[in-house]
């Protein structure tokens, strides 16, 4: 295998970034290392897959997409882009498959693959049914009937016991999938990012306008005010709205700290409060969530304690964030 083969930037593993992309799976001519989420996805249409060829049809990914015969044209066909690099060794040589999807479309890809499993999963119960139906009809000994059914109960109890099995591992793989996105294994920040670098512009220009970016608000008298606790929970350090709410208190630029403190129940065994995430997704709407009862905020300096109330019912009534 030539050295190439051997680069770790020409083979990078999953979960990799280049150029706006990420390596969700790569392996010797089809993938077969797998990012964490698209694990089950793959393993479930190979299983649609086989029972396909078992019962001799083709499955059809239909609006004119033609069949399906290839892990790698699923892939494809959800939207995850498979590109090739051919190397050569001693005496052989192959293609080197990679998976990649852009960032921030991870979730459009994973419902793009839920849907078409699930049209998938029609098709494949809708042709073995059939096929086990014209077995059937064309049995005309009742002997060989009772034979057959009494195989197919066992084969029923086995399914049953295999699905038990996959529940419980679905719901595992689940469970650990919404941990590795709490853990940023996924980037769903690239809405509030780009609102930062756009408030960032609109602050070196000076210019009157009233922008958001998750927790922070500049408003129209050039004053940045942001939430920075909610419910005693922090907002994310190394996230790009406390960055640049860092770089701005550094260099002397008006802010409003806001500590949020509403009660949403508990009295009787003491306040239970709005809380934040640690994921700086969780705080894309702060500003503009609503309660029950009024939202209360603990603000620094106080005499900004009525202008906060004022962005907070204007952003709650439906103000969108742009700059005017």
């Amino acid at each position: 295998m030539s050295a190439a083969r051997l680069s770790q930037d020409d083979y990078p593993e999953v979960g990799a970034r280049r150029r706006g992309h990420i390596l969700v799976c790569h392996g010797d001519d089809s993938p077969d290392q797998w990012i964490a989420w698209l694990e089950p996805i793959q393993s479930r249409f190979k299983e649609l897959h086989g029972l396909s060829e078992e019962y001799g049809f083709a499955l059809d990914a239909g609006e004119g997409s033609g069949r399906l015969g290839s892990v790698g044209e699923f892939l494809e066909l959800i939207g995850i882009d498979i590109r090739s690099n051919p190397w050569e060794g001693s005496l052989i040589s192959g293609v080197y498959r990679f998976g990649w999807v852009k960032v921030g479309t991870v979730r459009a890809v994973r419902k793009k693959a839920a849907e078409l499993l699930k049209a998938l999963q029609r098709q494949v119960d809708s042709e073995v049914r059939r096929k086990i139906l014209e077995e059937l009809a064309g049995i005309k000994d009742i002997d060989q009937l009772i034979e057959r059914t009494a195989a197919d109960r066992d084969e029923l109890r086995r399914q049953i016991l295999e699905s038990k099995s996959a529940l419980s591992k679905a719901q595992e793989d689940l469970r650990l999938t919404r941990d590795r996105l709490q853990q940023l294994e996924v980037s769903d920040s690239k809405q509030i990012d780009e609102s930062c670098l756009r408030m960032a512009g609109a602050i070196l220009r000076r210019a009157p306008c009233r922008m958001v970016a998750g927790p922070l608000v500049l408003w129209d008298d050039n004053v940045i005010y942001a939430i920075t606790t909610r419910g005693g929970v922090t907002l994310p350090a190394n996230s790009t709205p406390a960055l640049l709410l860092g770089d701005l208190e550094a260099a002397g630029y008006p802010v409003v700290r806001v500590e949020e403190k509403t009660v949403i129940g508990g009295w009787t065994s003491g306040p239970i409060y709005r809380k934040g995430t640690p994921h700086i997704t969780g705080w894309a709407s702060v500003w503009s969530d609503r309660e029950r009862k009024e939202r209360v905020f603990l603000v620094v300096p106080k005499d900004s304690e009525r202008k906060v109330h004022e962005i907070h019912q204007a952003l709650a009534s439906g103000f969108s964030g742009a700059s005017k």
